[in-house]
């Protein structure tokens, strides 16, 4: 969701009703809400970070590689046409 349609919603009459109530009655909604020591960290499978970083190497390499033949191929054709 965009910050644009979260504006959006804050139009909508319900969002609304449910933010005043939320200022209103903080006591009701504060049991839901959680500090940030609270909520758990993400579960990290290292194997399959593992393979995405081999991955992004050897894209990165493949990126290098291909700036490297285009900026001969420019130097090539810069010399054919002088």
């Amino acid at each position: 969701m965009t910050k644009y349609e979260l504006l959006n919603l804050l139009d909508d009459v319900e969002v609304q009703e449910k933010i005043l109530r939320i200022i209103k009655e903080p006591e009701i909604f504060s049991e839901s809400v959680k500090t940030l020591e609270e909520i758990p960290a993400p579960i990290v499978d290292d194997e399959k970070f593992s393979r995405l970083e081999l991955e992004k190497n050897s894209a990165l390499q493949r990126a290098a590689t291909a700036e490297r033949q285009l900026s001969d191929l420019r130097s090539d054709n810069f010399q054919l046409e002088n």
